[in-house]
């Protein structure tokens, strides 16, 4: 076990060096701006919990599927080999992998910070310019309206709603599978650096220096320029009963942005998307585990890419921002994490 956790310091050194200063630097700047330190970490702390807890019910499952594949290949003699299978997983460079990969995750949390720091240290700015790119792009027309025009009125709402928040589920499964279960040294320390770096430059840097909200809260906070999104606002106030969730995370994210003095522990940022970056970092891995596997990765992760510019969440170009620069980190840190395991 020491061997295994000594060559996962040399894999994930750098990485943990990088998320600690990161982590300073969102203190300083929660400080700076006379924020309530104690209080962002009542959030990072209900973050950690969750990821915790997610993270200790995969490490139950893989036990579980090991058990199982124990007593596929030795009916006769399985549980001498599932208490065998135990100690070369937990003594193995798999599970030292894992906890060193989890702490550099757990860093990467921080971003939470100065994600709520945008407001203060670069006044949201940049929305006008993303919304013109958008129609530029699009042949004059903003990309809702022609998602509109696909999914509006045909009661596809509830399922994009559904890509939208299974968000979540697809980032977590992936992180969990990369952490547990990936055998390859290289492609686990691949994904976790684009996984921590992503959230840290691109959740934190980079969204701070591209301050913009998304198009459903344009109006709100560029009252003195015309409403170009009020036709998305009056359909989904129309559809009010359908997605009704979405109206709850809208209305609680202005609330916090209005009230100056509260936090915003998620509050809004448009470029780049994460949901867009996420979803890319997880397509590339799963281009190396099966075709199958990268199917189901490529079709979920084209449902929430469309289903955060439908509801309004991001620009079109936030995602195809997101998808480039998280596909040139993936192309980097694959180049780096051959390094670091052939050193």
């Amino acid at each position: 076990m020491k061997q295994s956790f000594a060559e996962a310091w040399r894999d994930y050194r750098a990485l943990l060096l990088f998320g600690f200063a990161y982590v300073i630097i969102c203190c300083a700047q929660i400080l700076h701006f006379g924020l309530s330190l104690s209080g962002m970490f009542g959030w990072i702390w209900l973050a950690i919990r969750h990821v915790l807890g997610l993270s200790v019910l995969f490490l139950a499952l893989v036990m579980i599927g090991g058990f199982f594949r124990e007593v596929w290949r030795s009916p006769a003699n399985e549980i001498p080999a599932y208490k065998n299978w135990l100690k070369q997983y937990f003594n193995g460079p798999m599970f030292a992998g894992a906890c060193l990969g989890f702490l550099a995750c757990f860093e990467s949390l921080f971003f939470i910070m100065q994600k709520a720091t945008i407001r203060f240290a670069n006044p949201y700015s940049w929305d006008p310019f993303f919304a013109d790119i958008d129609k530029a792009l699009h042949f004059g027309r903003h990309p809702y309206e022609w998602l509109q025009m696909a999914f509006g009125d045909r009661g596809l709402d509830t399922v994009l709603q559904l890509f939208y928040v299974g968000w979540f589920f697809f980032m977590y499964v992936a992180l969990g599978y990369a952490l547990f279960c990936e055998r390859d040294r290289a492609r686990r320390l691949r994904f976790v650096s684009c996984y921590v770096v992503g959230w840290c430059l691109l959740g934190g840097f980079v969204a701070t220096y591209f301050s913009s909200a998304g198009p459903i809260f344009y109006h709100d906070l560029y009252p003195q320029l015309t409403d170009i999104y009020k036709p998305l606002s009056d359909y989904f106030t129309r559809h009010r009963d359908e997605v009704g969730g979405f109206y709850f995370l809208y209305d609680n994210l202005l609330l916090w942005y209005r009230h100056k003095a509260q936090l915003v522990p998620n509050a809004p940022s448009a470029m780049p998307s994460l949901h867009a970056a996420t979803s890319t970092l997880i397509v590339l891995y799963a281009w190396g585990i099966n075709r199958a596997v990268f199917g189901v990765a490529l079709f979920c992760g084209i449902g929430i890419v469309i289903s955060s510019i439908y509801f309004g969440f991001h620009y079109a170009v936030d995602s195809y921002f997101s998808i480039a620069a998280m596909s040139l980190m993936w192309l980097l840190a694959g180049k780096y994490a051959k390094r670091k395991v052939t050193a």
